[in-house]
């Protein structure tokens, strides 16, 4: 009995090391694990058949699901993981292309199993990640264009993000220590998206109009009275100065949902391309290049005043 204790406490004291390891050696770790997984997709490339792919991706599914019941984190790390991603890799390479919108439900229904039954944190932020990164690739395989859904999955990845930010929804509950990852992976996501969208302004009208709601019920937070009707003006000049580029649009609203949740990763993402979506847009217009340098001056003026505003109404 003794012994039976003494191997938990020791499982669990590795899952404490693992999850305080400082995030270069977690990354260099993820990297580690992908190569391997890399590593044993190589030396069964030699393969043809198709069944040999499936039936192998399948006892490699099985033995990292059955290896990440253990919660040491370096043995989920080196072990499990590069199963479970070789697993994943060999059910793709096995499928044809009639069969890989199936592939990808099927693959997000056993990732949501492996999620429920894994007992390693690490696996289970993987898991999760990859959950949330399929729902894209479905839609994409079903309409077979990704421009023709990035507009969509920008809004609803966005109400994703958004809907994170009740974290007293999700207190106590599984998904309380996850919501970072769903954060991160959803950030980047939109943002891929982001260039995808058509530049009809129809598009960036509608989202700048999202923008402009989510901020108002932001503001409705922190601001009462003639504060908040400021604000509300202040964030409908920001919103109507985005309207004419979609990355543009993009990129603010992200930055504004990141930093009302202290968010620092996903808002240097999304402050990435609210920079990108300006010099895009600048770039593109047919104008002189004094007077594109006075209308970037001038926006900036917009913006900065904007975010000092709100910054002292809050106070």
């Amino acid at each position: 009995m003794n012994g039976e204790e003494t191997r938990i406490e020791q499982e669990e004291q590795g899952e404490k090391t693992a999850s305080r390891m400082p995030w270069p050696v977690l990354v260099l770790m993820g990297f580690g694990s992908l190569l391997i997984a890399v590593l044993l997709i190589f030396v069964i490339a030699s393969a043809q058949s198709q069944l040999f792919y499936a039936v192998l991706s399948v006892v490699f599914l099985v033995g990292g699901g059955i290896l990440s019941q253990r919660k040491g984190g370096v043995v989920s790390m080196l072990v499990a993981l590069p199963l479970i991603v070789a697993g994943f890799a060999s059910a793709f390479i096995c499928a044809r292309d009639e069969y890989l919108t199936l592939v990808m439900v099927l693959q997000m229904a056993v990732s949501a199993v492996l999620f429920y039954l894994s007992k390693s944190e690490i696996c289970r932020h993987v898991l999760l990640a990859y959950i949330v990164a399929l729902a894209p690739g479905i839609a994409v395989s079903i309409v077979d264009s990704f421009r023709a859904v990035s507009f969509w999955v920008v809004i609803a990845y966005t109400g994703v993000y958004a809907g994170t930010t009740w974290e007293k929804v999700y207190k106590r509950t599984e998904f309380e220590g996850y919501l970072g990852t769903v954060r991160f992976v959803t950030a980047v996501i939109v943002a891929v998206s982001a260039f995808l969208i058509s530049e009809e302004h129809i598009y960036s009208i509608a989202i700048a109009a999202v923008s402009f709601a989510m901020s108002c019920v932001l503001l409705r937070k922190y601001l009462t009275g003639t504060k908040l009707a400021v604000g509300v003006g202040l964030a409908l000049l920001a919103c109507a100065a985005t309207a004419c580029y979609p990355v543009m649009a993009v990129g603010f609203l992200g930055v504004m949902l990141s930093y009302a949740m202290l968010e620092y990763l996903t808002l240097v993402i999304f402050g990435g391309v609210f920079v990108a979506g300006v010099s895009m847009f600048y770039y593109d217009l047919d104008m002189l290049l004094i007077d594109k340098s006075y209308l970037l001056m001038a926006s900036g003026l917009v913006f900065l005043t904007v975010y000092c505003g709100i910054k002292r109404l809050a106070k």
